[in-house]
């Protein structure tokens, strides 16, 4: 089956083919969760208008991981919304970051973020430092030992 399927804003339309409608479900699942997205959560919440300026789909690559996220656009905000790509073995696919998983709660703004440096795993791994090393213990004198039957 062929299916075709237009954002709510216009502004994207994918094309597909599927063999079956659970096939058909999961890719609109899929395509609404992360194409559909036109407005910031967080310009949102901040009574700004997120329209204005829009959002920017982007993909990077770091020391051979790739991140997917959508940028907020506004000079005011430029909070992201990551992207997730589930594991080739379970189906593969994207998600939108919305759930912390590990607090198993929702995000705050619906998943959209500000970048901060103490989020960024290159500032978790400081440089290490050479264990502190104790000075040796000075030689003990002993002066008032008398060793002289000691045979050597």
């Amino acid at each position: 089956m062929k299916f075709q399927y237009k954002t709510s804003d216009g502004r994207i339309i994918a094309n597909f083919e599927v063999s079956s409608i659970g096939m058909a479900v999961e890719r609109l699942g899929e395509i609404q969760d992360i194409l559909d997205n036109p407005e910031c959560q967080a310009c949102v919440n901040k009574k700004r208008d997120p329209s204005q300026y829009g959002v920017k789909f982007t993909k990077r690559v770091s020391k051979g991981y790739v991140f997917y996220s959508i940028n907020c656009q506004h000079p005011d905000c430029r909070a992201k919304l990551e992207i997730g790509e589930r594991k080739k073995e379970s189906g593969g696919g994207f998600y939108a970051k919305r759930w912390d998983g590990k607090a198993k709660e929702p995000l705050a703004n619906n998943g959209w973020t500000w970048y901060s440096s103490s989020d960024s795993q290159q500032n978790e791994r400081a440089p290490q430092r050479e264990p502190e090393r104790k000075p040796e213990p000075a030689p003990t004198r002993h002066d008032d030992v008398d060793d002289s039957d000691i045979p050597f």
